[in-house]
Formats: structure tokens, sequence, C-alpha cells
């Protein structure tokens, strides 16, 4: 019965100064966070950061693809006889000039113009966006504005003949 009593006081000294080691470790992690409850948030990303990111995005997509195209053409290449390889690069580098054709001439206007919270973009004509010409900041709104339209039917003009 004594055995008992003392394994029973020790586990019970065992267990506070466990109890006392993960306070003190908790308390030494708070220490060495500083004032971890109050912190600030992180200023927000201003738009032209956002432009930029999302220009390097395109811009980088752009290029995988470009990348990916030639990687097929490799792949096509290698798995026809050695006579056939022309005809199969040229094939590709064809495909990838439609496609990149058909692009400009569709595929930018469903996806970026005139889309204003929607999923799918005009089916208008090719036209160029004026970029960097906004009415705030510019102190003539209404020459802003005349300008933003001369630009673009100059644009525009020879597609529409």
């Amino acid at each position: 019965m004594t055995e008992l009593i003392l394994l029973r006081g020790n586990t019970m000294k065992l267990m506070k100064k466990t109890g006392l080691m993960a306070a003190a470790a908790l308390m030494g992690s708070l220490a060495l966070t500083g004032t971890g409850f109050a912190q600030d948030a992180p200023p927000p990303v201003t738009p032209e950061v956002a432009y930029i990111f999302n220009t390097l995005l395109f811009l980088i997509g752009g290029f995988l693809v470009m990348w990916m195209a030639a990687g097929f053409a490799m792949l096509e290449a290698g798995l026809v006889r050695s006579k056939n390889v022309s005809m199969q690069c040229i094939k590709n580098i064809s495909l990838y000039s439609i496609a990149g054709l058909m692009y400009w001439a569709v595929g930018y206007s469903l996806m970026y113009t005139g889309v204003d919270g929607g999923y799918i973009g005009t089916f208008a004509p090719y036209g160029w966006d004026i970029v960097g010409l906004t009415v705030a900041a510019t102190e003539d709104t209404e020459a802003a504005k005349a300008a933003a339209a001369a630009a673009s039917a100059a644009v525009q003009a020879p597609l529409l003949e």
C-alpha cells in the first residue's frame, strides 16, 4: 500500500513539473513574438502594382503556351519517319500561326473587351484599348474623351474598310 502512495505522489509531482514546463514554454513563445495579438494588417496592393503583376502573369502564360506548341512540334516530329519531319514541323508552324491570327481577330475581344463583371467579352472586331489614358488623371475630361474617341477611331478605321 505504501508503494502505491509513493507511486501516486511521484506521478503528481511529475504532472506538476510538466504543467509548469508547458506554461513556461507558452509564456516564452509569447514573449518572443512580441505584440503578436495586435498586429496591423499589411497594406493593400495598389492598382498599379496589381496591373504590373497581371501583365507579368499574362506574359509568362503566353510564353509557356508558345514553348508548349514548340514542344508538341518536336514530339510529333519524333513520332514520324525522317522523310516526313519537315512536313510535320510546317504543319505545326502553320497551325500556330492560324491560331495566333484567330486569337488576334476574335479571342482578345472575347476575353478582355467589355467584360464588366460578366464571364465573356464582346464579339466586336478587334480594337486597341487606350492604355494609361484615364479621365480622372487628366484635367479636362472632355478633351480626354475626345482624344480617346479619336485614337480608337484611328485604330479601328483600317479594320472596318
